[in-house]
């Protein structure tokens, strides 16, 4: 390799940003929100969150839950101490506290039916 390179931190290079200010507003994808409401379900039920815990709930290498929390961490939507869990952060929870907005509305727009579809596809009778 040459020394011409310009060195950045790795993190930033693997985070997707978008809008105007792509620098400062980074994407958030499914398997970032997946992992937020996980921990989110895990840490009512108590403390922090281990990423053996996520891992086991998520059905997910310990590996891959490490790289993600650290993403995460990075991210500064979960505070991160090695060997003592993950808590979420207030933008962490801000996260999580529009997804519920927006499931409560989707249930609540969709009525019975929803409900009624719901009971449907855990039955696995269900057809596309």
């Amino acid at each position: 390799m040459t020394d011409d390179v310009e060195s950045k931190p790795i993190a930033a290079n693997r985070i997707n940003t978008v809008g105007d200010d792509a620098a400062a507003t980074p994407k958030i994808t499914h398997a970032m929100e997946d992992y937020l409401k996980v921990a989110y379900r895990l840490q009512q039920e108590g403390g922090p969150v281990s990423t053996q815990r996520l891992a086991d709930e998520l059905g997910i290498s310990g590996p891959s839950v490490t790289n993600m929390v650290k993403r995460l961490h990075d991210l500064q939507l979960v505070s991160h101490t090695r060997y003592h869990g993950m808590e979420l952060t207030a933008s962490g929870q801000r996260i999580i506290d529009l997804y519920r907005a927006i499931e409560t509305n989707a249930r609540s727009a969709a009525g019975g039916e929803f409900r009624a579809m719901g009971k449907l596809v855990r039955s696995g009778k269900a057809r596309g």
